[in-house]
């Protein structure tokens, strides 16, 4: 993205699917967050329940990560 973003709670940012940048090896997902509750998404692309994808969110006072059928937290 190149910028820099301010959300307030409940707001968040989308971008459509685009095959050209999909993830099909190694990656690193980085973010710069400040906190001020927990239990909320900071990077997310994954189908519900369904180990297709990788996300980034805390978790009751945690912070997890999970790619593919990979988890930690």
């Amino acid at each position: 993205v190149g910028n820099g973003f301010s959300l307030t709670p409940g707001n968040y940012l989308t971008r459509p699917h685009v095959a050209a940048i999909a993830l099909t090896s190694a990656y690193t997902i980085e973010a710069w967050v400040k906190v001020t509750a927990t239990g909320g998404r900071i990077v997310d692309h994954i189908t519900a329940s369904i180990p297709n994808g990788y996300l980034l969110d805390t978790y009751p006072q945690n912070v997890r990560a999970y790619a593919g059928t990979v988890f930690a937290g």
